[in-house]
């Protein structure tokens, strides 16, 4: 009897217990959120203007909350949708369709709800900041205040996802394929950006014409370990994809013939770019080498995604390592370039905030003719003249405790000067707040489709596996080659364009 009536209790403890703790992480969340944020804007903020500071901030702080839904979707697909299916109150929603139902499809929707929370929350932010790339227009406010609100939205709207139902996620699965499609172009974009930057970087530290200097030679060995590895690795999956593990006599040749021509597309890219360098001096040999090793990166993913000629997955005494490897990869890599997308600020930005610290107001006391008073320089307040001249010494019953006061008061005026210049919240952002919030969007719907096998059924420890998969991966790095030869070529075609 005491066992039939703690059951019911013990499960409406349960009930209860979920309940509040779902409220109360999002009511901590949301107060500890500004606490974050303004730490984020310390580390990462430096010492620019306050406008530099907010922009920065905000970033680093929605790359935050991508990298949390991207963990509790990776981590909990396959444990918490049959936990929570068990609670009365929502496990009716988690059950899939009789039709649609398989071994996994619960923990595909699993992961598809958190997708769509997290793209629904930067769809309304991408929507509410179109045009408003500037701070001094109000609505830019919904991309870098009310991070309190902002984030208590984002938590509800996660738990809300499980209070719907299955079949909704299922078909919004294949708008996620397409945006995780775009997302792709997106990280070629990014990542052509960050190596081409990389290299501008260390070539400035040396100077161009210095080639024999340290950051040179670091350029150097770069280039050689990415060409070393990506040789390396072609060679490898020969290997890895030439041999048939599948049918009995299935043909590899397709396999061997999409080897071959992501070696003979990279060895052409890096001759064009020493070319290229007589016209843009920012590729050379270690982007190429970057793109070289990513476009072999893709294509293993590619064809690991195939059984039928994948030593890989099929040979167990050749590979022992963690059977989800090649996504896990990439999905870091999305999350790396995520990170690059939040963290970067563009050179207009960059160049906002120099113009504004080269403006800030400093005193600085010239020394004035018998006509002439004291001025402060950069716009600053103009000093009052001394009776009978600017020459102190023509003031024998000043004492130099009275000039020091004097000398300290207008420095304390510039001081005040300089802090509400720092202070305003004014200018360009430099970057577009709506599209990043639809990378962000499409990143989502990216690391979605590597968790879920591109919207098809998958075992638990063998995802992302499918013929959908592979042709992807393998167009995606052939589109990776065009992306990067159109970089190189474009400044010589388009010769009436900047490209700087």
């Amino acid at each position: 009897k005491m066992a039939c009536l703690l059951g019911p209790l013990m499960g409406l403890g349960t009930t209860l217990a979920g309940c509040t703790g779902m409220q109360l992480t999002s009511c901590a969340l949301s107060s500890l959120c500004s606490f974050a944020c303004a730490a984020a804007g310390k580390a990462v903020g430096g010492n620019g203007t306050k406008a530099t500071q907010v922009s920065r901030t905000a970033r680093v702080s929605y790359l935050g909350l991508f990298l949390v839904t991207t963990i509790v979707a990776g981590i909990f697909r396959d444990v918490a949708p049959e936990q929570l299916s068990k609670l009365e109150f929502i496990g009716e929603y988690l059950q899939c369709p009789p039709d649609r139902n398989s071994p996994n499809c619960m923990a595909r929707a699993f992961v598809l709800r958190m997708c769509f929370a997290h793209a629904a929350f930067h769809f309304v932010l991408a929507l509410a900041c179109i045009g408003a790339d500037d701070l001094e227009n109000p609505r830019s406010a919904f991309h870098t205040g009310a991070w309190g609100v902002k984030t208590m939205v984002w938590g509800l709207a996660h738990v809300s996802t499980l209070f719907m139902p299955s079949a909704f996620f299922l078909d919004f699965g294949w708008l996620a394929l397409t945006c995780g499609v775009l997302f792709l172009m997106v990280q070629i974009v990014l990542f052509i950006d960050w190596v081409f930057a990389w290299n501008e970087s260390w070539i400035d530290k040396d100077g161009t014409n210095n080639v024999t200097g340290p950051w040179h030679l670091a350029l150097g060995g770069v280039s050689l370990v990415g060409f070393t590895t990506a040789l390396t690795l072609s060679g490898f999956m020969y290997v890895w994809f030439g041999h048939s593990t599948g049918d009995l006599g299935a043909d590899c040749g397709m396999y061997i013939f999409f080897i071959t021509m992501n070696l003979l597309m990279f060895l052409f890219l890096t001759g064009m770019s020493f070319k290229a360098t007589e016209w843009m001096p920012s590729t050379g040999l270690m982007p190429s080498a970057m793109i070289s090793l990513f476009m072999t990166f893709k294509l293993i993913a590619g064809l690991y995604a195939q059984n039928q000629c994948n030593v890989l997955s099929q040979g167990a005494s050749v590979y022992k390592g963690p059977p989800q490897l090649v996504s896990a990869i990439s999905i870091f890599i999305a999350v790396v370039l995520a990170a690059y997308n939040s963290v970067w600020i563009s050179g207009s930005m960059e160049a906002t905030a120099n113009r504004e610290k080269a403006v800030l107001p400093t005193l600085k006391l010239t020394a004035a003719t018998d006509t002439a008073p004291a001025t402060v320089e950069l716009g600053a307040a103009t000093a009052e003249p001394k009776p009978g001249g600017g020459d102190e010494r023509q003031y024998p019953l000043l004492s130099d405790v009275q000039v020091d006061v004097a000398n300290s008061q207008e420095d304390a005026a510039a001081q005040k000067a300089r802090e509400e210049v720092l202070d305003k919240m004014e200018g360009p952002i430099g970057y577009n707040i709506a599209a990043f919030h639809a990378s962000f969007l499409m990143g989502m719907c990216y690391v979605a489709m590597q968790l879920t096998n591109w919207n098809e059924d998958f075992e638990k420890d063998h995802i992302d596996n499918s013929t959908g998969s592979m042709w992807i991966k393998v167009v995606d790095s052939w589109m990776l080659a065009a992306a990067f030869g159109w970089s190189m070529i474009a400044p010589k075609v388009l010769s009436g364009r900047d490209f700087a």
